[in-house]
């Protein structure tokens, strides 16, 4: 028994003693009231087989036992080193606190309900070597969880998978928001840690509840200028939230979060128009506001309950530009613009915005046909909106 008690204090100092040194790989951890889950994330990270990494885990001022679970696992392992934020910041602010005490040649995002594949870091270590890249984008395996069908899994799977490559230049960021080829998440990916750490710094302190993985994705990639895919080697294990039925009817007040997500997106017009690149990337931040409006509405659509859903297309209507808004609700059929004519009163649609409405609703009718029409005829009396074209994809 003591031969056993000095051996795993052996081993304990000599992972202390390899923590001291700069590590090859940095997975920042941020952590708010995640006890039930950051075990397992911990010991996914603390079990990979390459040893030479740190674990920065970043409370966000927690009120469950989430630091305590934090602090055990540092005093037992070397390479876990714990920030303790006074106050909850949100998730960008967690991310940035760890980024900034990175010093791995790499860098990588974990989630604290998430898990990173026993080889992750090992295999972007290696990749990296074999073919350089600032972003290596890896496969990721989705789990659902009570109440989560296959469909969503599906879809999660096919948003996530990574695209060969490689990409270079301005395209790594077009690929993603414009062409949506890939995925904006930080999760998956490895990165080099400088152009991180710039975009971070770029970013500064912001809070938000929603949303920030488009806008670091956006300002790692606006600095990274080179992608490689490997979706033949998977890096994370996505847990789709267990009891997510329980939040598929939304109230106004929890509406709200979902809201939140147009902080980011404004905040990447502010970034851009900092820099003086607002025109040459006008087409990815006009893109990212689109498809952030397109899934606030569908959260409209699906998850809020009904009593609140007219509330609750007001305020999309106050937080978003009036003429989007009309545009997205266009392309989400004829039951939801009766619900937005109830708030807006009558109003000329546009051809095209008439033809976003019969393609959701499954008419063939071309814009040249309802032009003709006899609705839109009467439309006619009233001053047109200017509109810009949504991009239909079939998304």
């Amino acid at each position: 028994m003591g031969e056993r008690r000095e051996k795993t204090a052996s081993n304990r100092a000599a992972i202390n003693s390899a923590a001291s040194l700069r590590p090859q790989v940095s997975i920042i951890v941020p952590v708010y009231n995640d006890e039930r889950y950051v075990k397992r994330a911990l010991t996914s990270c603390l079990r990979q087989t390459l040893r030479d990494i740190e674990v920065i885990c970043v409370d966000d001022g927690s009120s469950d036992g989430s630091l305590a679970l934090l602090n055990q696992a540092a005093a037992e392992d070397g390479r876990v080193r714990v920030v303790a934020q006074e106050r909850n910041g949100g998730s960008h602010n967690a991310r940035l606190a760890g980024v900034r005490r990175a010093r791995g040649d790499l860098m990588m995002f974990l989630d604290a309900d998430d898990e990173l594949t026993r080889s992750a870091c090992q295999d972007a270590v290696d990749e990296h070597a074999a073919d350089p890249a600032a972003i290596l984008h890896f496969a990721m395996r989705i789990r659902g969880g009570r109440g989560v069908t296959d469909e969503a899994v599906r879809d999660l799977a096919a948003w996530t998978r990574p695209v060969e490559g490689p990409i270079s230049g301005r395209d790594v960021v077009v690929r993603s928001f414009v062409d949506h080829d890939y995925s904006f998440s930080v999760c998956g990916k490895a990165f080099e840690r400088e152009p991180v750490q710039t975009a971070f710094e770029m970013l500064g302190e912001m809070r938000s509840d929603s949303g920030e993985d488009g806008l670091e994705y956006f300002a790692i990639a606006f600095n990274a200028g080179s992608y490689r895919g490997i979706p033949q080697k998977c890096a994370y294990v996505y847990h789709l939230a267990d009891g997510l039925s329980e939040h598929e009817n939304l109230t106004a007040q929890e509406f709200e979060r979902v809201l939140r997500t147009a902080k980011p997106v404004e905040a990447m017009r502010a970034f851009l128009e900092e820099r003086g690149e607002l025109e040459e990337y006008r087409d990815v931040y006009e893109a990212h506001r689109a498809d952030q409006l397109r899934v606030a509405l569908k959260n409209w659509e699906e998850r809020v309950v009904e009593a609140d859903k007219p509330a609750c297309l007001r305020r999309v209507l106050e937080t978003w530009p009036r003429e989007d808004v009309i545009d997205a609700v266009c392309a989400l059929g004829s039951d939801a613009v009766k619900q937005l004519t109830a708030i807006i009163g009558d109003c000329e649609f546009t051809p095209h915005q008439m033809w976003l409405q019969g393609y959701a609703d499954g008419a063939k009718a071309t814009r040249e046909e309802i032009q003709a029409s006899g609705t839109y005829r009467i439309g006619k009396t009233v001053g047109a909106l200017p509109r810009k074209l949504l991009a239909l994809r079939g998304r």
